[in-house]
């Protein structure tokens, strides 16, 4: 059955030219501009929601939302007008590539492409997020990807159909208890309902798009959109190291990234691909010392393995080798002046012996393990003849002592 709205002309000035695609409240046409003769798309709301106020509200506030933010990563919108039958309609600018959604089933990107998308989309949502605009169903379905210059990917943020501009009062608040958006994308504020929904959410499911574009898995895996939801609220998410993603580093960045609570999330979507850029560079170049929470200032600026401590290390190593070759030398020489002390004390002990017919009352103490010891002690009953006679027969010059190893700040100064 052919579409009725193919070949008609709207508000006078958009040819429809063929359907493409559909999407939640309405379908989408490929059209021409007649005055200006280039291809746009045309975004037209369903019949069963021309008489649904909600229905049509929202897709004003995608129109007029989009139309507002002048961003080159945003899908321009370029009117907004009614068919003669009540409905309304969106005129965007064309689009050729691809929806995330097929890059990310299609294979999983090198590391550095990823990083390359995830900047680019940040830096949308960061800008709306500025103007107080928060999308609020950010997700790969609404990312698409198109050739850009020297054939580098492109990407474009579309459908602002949920978006809130929290700066302005006639924005659709959302109604607490109400849940808006799509389960598996949701931050746990938007899960349970909140009415005070902020760029948190947004950066939540930025994340859970990151995570999907690293490892092709999402934060939880569960067979429906009410577990999806009881999930986010009671359990912990996914890390890229439990979903098979080799490089443990990144752990740390999702897990905060995709935490529960909302003040311990990055301060924007920019910041985390930052961190996740800063720790894969890390990791590239230091693979056995990186440490992610180094990233977010909790760990120590200076990595054991940088070339600079490398060689100070070094340095140490060499004059403890230089000291200890130092000392073995002194002792060396300090040893071969030994046997000539002993040889002097033996001689003395000789005399000592010789004389003991003149007092019996002589202690002599064994030879001494160096020739610094002192001369045995002595009693005192000994004559003061006898005791002239020993004193003569057993002076023996005085050694200085020598200290073997030098003083530790000598070495390494002060």
């Amino acid at each position: 059955m052919q579409d009725s709205l193919i070949g008609k002309v709207l508000a006078g000035s958009y040819r429809v030219d063929a359907h493409v695609a559909d999407g939640g409240i309405g379908r989408v046409y490929r059209g021409t501009h007649l005055r200006l003769g280039h291809t746009v798309a045309i975004k037209v709301l369903n019949a069963e929601y021309r008489d649904t106020e909600d229905a049509q509200k929202r897709f004003e506030r995608e129109a007029r939302l989009a139309a507002e933010l002048n961003h080159p990563h945003i899908i321009k919108v370029f009117d907004f007008d009614r068919l003669d039958d009540g409905r309304y309609f969106i005129a965007l600018e064309w689009l050729e590539g691809h929806c995330l959604r097929e890059l990310i089933e299609e294979t999983l990107l090198p590391e550095q492409r990823t990083l390359e998308l995830l900047e680019q989309i940040a830096s949308a949502v960061d800008y709306a997020h500025e103007r107080g605009v928060i999308h609020r169903d950010l997700k790969p379905d609404n990312v698409f990807v198109i050739q850009g210059a020297a054939g580098r990917d492109f990407v474009k943020v579309l459908d602002f159909g949920l978006a809130k501009n929290t700066e302005s009062k006639h924005s659709l608040a959302t109604q607490t208890g109400s849940v808006l958006g799509t389960p598996a994308y949701m931050a746990p504020e938007q899960a349970e309902g909140s009415k005070h929904i902020g760029p948190e959410a947004d950066r939540y499911a930025f994340a859970a798009i990151a995570l999907e574009l690293f490892t092709g898995e999402l934060p939880y895996e569960v067979d429906s959109p009410s577990r999806m939801l009881v999930a986010i609220l009671t359990k912990e998410p996914r890390l890229p190291s439990e979903l098979g993603y080799e490089n443990r580093s990144l752990d740390h960045a999702f897990e905060r990234a995709l935490s529960r609570s909302v003040h311990r999330r990055f301060s924007s979507c920019i910041a985390f691909v930052a961190a996740l850029r800063e720790i894969l560079s890390a990791a590239s170049k230091y693979p056995s010392s990186t440490d992610p929470k180094s990233v977010f200032g909790t760990a120590p600026t200076v990595s054991l393995h940088t070339p600079r401590l490398k060689s100070y290390r070094l340095g140490i190593l060499l004059i403890v080798i230089a000291v200890s070759l130092l000392g073995v030398g002194i002792y060396a020489a300090t040893r071969s002046q030994v046997p000539k002390a002993a040889k002097r004390i033996q001689v003395s002990s000789q005399e000592i012996e010789d004389t003991k017919s003149l007092d019996s009352g002589i202690e002599l103490l064994p030879p001494p393990n160096t020739g610094a010891s002192k001369v045995p002690k002595q009693r005192a009953n000994v004559s003061s003849t006898k005791q002239q006679k020993l004193n003569t027969s057993k002076k023996t010059p005085k050694k200085n002592k020598t200290n073997i190893l030098p003083k530790v700040d000598e070495v390494f100064g002060d």
